[in-house]
């Protein structure tokens, strides 16, 4: 008898790699887990299998074709590593939006941290994950600038010279630009305020105008005034500077700022004055503790110096700084041993105990000197805001000739017309 024919083993080989494959491995080729990757230069997961699963997958179906146990063997190691666990639901890699954590390098679906694939992909800039926040030391997840268009979710781009914009590109900064002049309502009345633009074309106006622009904050904002004063130079009106060009003040107003300036000198004048009083009340009380030190005063003695009249008055104390050698002599010393008396019918120390004439006098002329030095200083601020006010007047009313050009012809005593003037 003719020995088998090896026909039926071929075709049983045939069979096997042209038929559908069975479960295990239909489930190992449609395996697309991107967790086997360790290291990656893409920190986000979920656009599809890298480059080094697919090379693992072809030849897992390689060797399938050749040797049946190598092909289950890798099946298992496969299923082991998509299964994870990833994330903080400790679950697999089943394709959603993964984002990788730069501190622990774990993955974690985005729907579980909270993160949509736009933001993850356009605006995260560092991601930490939940297990990893810290915000006592700020380990913390750092987010990119959102362009100002409401719908997109692009970060914002840098100008040629490295500052920040506020849109992704010109074509969104031109549609912000449309939707904001479209929303802009029509004019049907007048409006209230008149600082309230009444519809599109104002908006419009005013854009292409030069009271527009961006401020030194970075947001647009429309100037108040037409004519700007200028903060430095020969129109500036900072008081504290010099005196403006000449032509620009009226002869009225240079008066007025003269005037001005000599009663703010007055006032430093008495300003000085009160902190003397002060300094005397100071040595007066001191006084006082030194004579009951010394047991010549009792412990409840008034104490009150009579040289203390004049704390409180500029004008009566000016004159006693000026006629008393006395007073010379106290401020140049510190102390008022000068001309001191405590015995006879001529002493100008009280010593009286519990004096009601005198009670509280330290405290009660302090009080009153520092609230003359208040009104002192309120006068002073306010003429400076006066005399700043008439300086702006001056130099507004400057530029706004220079812009209108507007002038003037008079006529001479000929009755002809003269030449014009810039007014």
């Amino acid at each position: 008898m003719d020995p088998p024919s090896p026909t039926p083993h071929l075709n049983n080989t045939i069979m096997e790699t042209t038929e559908k494959p069975t479960e295990p491995q239909k489930i190992a080729n449609k395996k697309r887990g991107t967790a086997t990757v360790k290291k990656t230069p893409k920190r986000l997961k979920g656009s599809g299998p890298s480059k080094s699963a697919k090379t693992k997958k072809q030849s897992d179906t390689a060797s399938a074709t050749q040797d049946e146990p190598d092909h289950d063997h890798n099946t298992e190691e496969l299923d082991e590593s998509d299964n994870g666990p990833y994330c903080i639901c400790r679950g697999p890699d089943d394709h959603r939006f993964m984002i990788a954590c730069d501190i622990c390098e774990d993955w974690f679906h985005g729907e579980c941290v909270d993160i949509d694939k736009d933001v993850g992909e356009n605006l995260i800039h560092r991601f930490v994950c939940p297990n990893c926040r810290d915000e006592s030391k700020q380990v913390v997840s750092i987010f990119k600038l959102k362009c100002s268009l409401p719908s997109c979710k692009k970060a914002i781009r840098k100008d040629e010279n490295g500052q920040a914009t506020a849109f992704c590109s010109e074509e969104h900064s031109q549609l912000w630009w449309e939707m904001m002049i479209a929303a802009a309502p029509k004019p049907k009345r007048k409006a209230k305020d008149p600082r309230e633009l009444e519809g599109q074309s104002e908006l419009i106006a005013v854009l292409n105008s030069s009271l527009a622009g961006v401020g030194p904050d970075g947001k647009f904002r429309i100037s108040t005034k037409p004519f700007t004063t200028p903060a430095t130079g020969v129109e500036s009106s900072d008081t504290k500077g010099k005196a403006l060009a000449p032509g620009i003040l009226t002869e009225e107003e240079e008066a007025i700022l003269k005037a001005s300036a000599a009663d703010r000198y007055s006032m430093g004048e008495q300003t000085v004055l009160c902190t003397k009083m002060l300094q005397l009340l100071d040595m007066a009380n001191d006084r006082r503790k030194e004579l009951i030190a010394a047991k010549q005063l009792e412990d409840a003695a008034c104490g009150y110096d009579f040289r203390l009249d004049q704390v409180g008055v500029v004008g009566p104390f000016a004159h006693w700084l000026e006629t008393d050698e006395s007073a010379k002599k106290i401020f140049k010393t510190g102390k008022l041993d000068a001309g001191s008396r405590l015995t006879g019918d001529d002493r100008n120390i009280c010593d009286k105990k519990r004096c009601k004439t005198h009670s509280g006098w330290f405290s009660m002329h302090t009080r009153d000197v520092k609230h003359l030095q208040k009104l002192l200083a309120d006068d002073a601020n306010k003429m400076l805001e006066r005399e700043r006010l008439i300086k702006d007047a001056a130099v507004e009313r400057k530029l706004r000739k220079e812009a209108e050009r507007s002038t003037v012809r008079s006529f001479l005593d000929d009755g002809s017309m003269g030449p014009a003037e810039v007014m």
